[in-house]
C-alpha cells in the first residue's frame, strides 16, 4: 500500500483524509516499520545479550536454566519479529519515543553550558530498549539502568520457568487421575 511509503507526519496527515484511510493508517506493521527506522538502534529487551547482561545473569539462575535471548543481525529482521508480536501498540511506542526525543534534543541543545558531577560532560541519551523512556545523563546511569532491565528480564524468566513446571506437573497429575 502507498501508506508503507509514508514518514509518521505524512501518516498521520493522510489518516485525517476520511475514515477508510484513518483506518489504514492504524495498521500495526506500519507503525512498527516506521518506530524502526526512525529509531535504527532499538532493540527487544530479549535481545540484551552483552557482557555486562551476562555479568549480571551470574548467580541469578543456573546453567541448566539459561534467559531466553534472540540476536538479530540487520533491523529488517527485528521489524520481521515485531510484526509477528501480539500486544505492542506501535503507534503508542512511537509516540512515547519520540516526545523523549523530541525533550532530549532540547536538552542536548543546553549540553554545552552544562556537565555532569564529576566534572566530565556526557550528553543525555534515551534507553535503547523498545517501550522503555528512561533518559540517561551519564555512562554509568545508563549501565546502571541496563542492569535493571538484565534483572526484570531475569525475574519474568523465573516466573516463565516456574509456571512451565507448574503446568508439567499438572498434566502429569492429569494423566495420573485418568489411569
Amino acid at each position: 500500500s502507498v501508506f508503507e511509503f509514508l514518514g509518521y507526519r505524512s501518516l498521520a496527515r493522510a489518516s485525517q483524509c476520511c475514515k477508510s484511510w484513518s483506518r489504514a493508517s492504524e495498521y500495526n506493521c506500519l507503525w512498527a516499520n516506521i518506530y524502526f527506522s526512525k529509531f535504527p538502534n532499538a532493540k527487544f529487551a530479549l535481545e540484551v545479550s552483552t557482557i555486562k547482561f551476562r555479568d549480571c545473569m551470574r548467580g541469578y539462575i543456573s546453567e541448566d536454566n539459561k534467559c531466553k535471548t534472540i540476536k538479530f543481525q540487520n533491523n529488517s529482521q527485528r521489524l520481521n519479529y515485531a510484526n509477528s508480536l501480539e500486544g505492542y501498540d506501535w503507534k503508542i511506542i512511537f509516540k512515547n519515543k519520540y516526545g523523549v526525543e523530541k525533550r532530549l534534543r532540547k536538552k542536548r541543545s543546553n549540553f554545552s553550558k552544562s556537565s555532569t558531577a564529576d566534572g566530565s560532560k556526557s550528553k543525555p541519551r534515551s534507553c535503547d530498549i523498545i517501550g522503555c523512556t528512561v533518559i540517561s545523563h551519564s555512562v554509568k546511569q545508563a549501565d546502571d539502568h541496563r542492569r535493571v532491565h538484565a534483572k526484570n528480564l531475569i525475574s519474568f524468566e523465573k516466573k516463565r520457568m516456574e509456571c512451565e513446571k507448574l503446568e508439567k506437573k499438572v498434566s502429569e497429575l492429569r494423566l495420573a487421575a485418568k489411569t
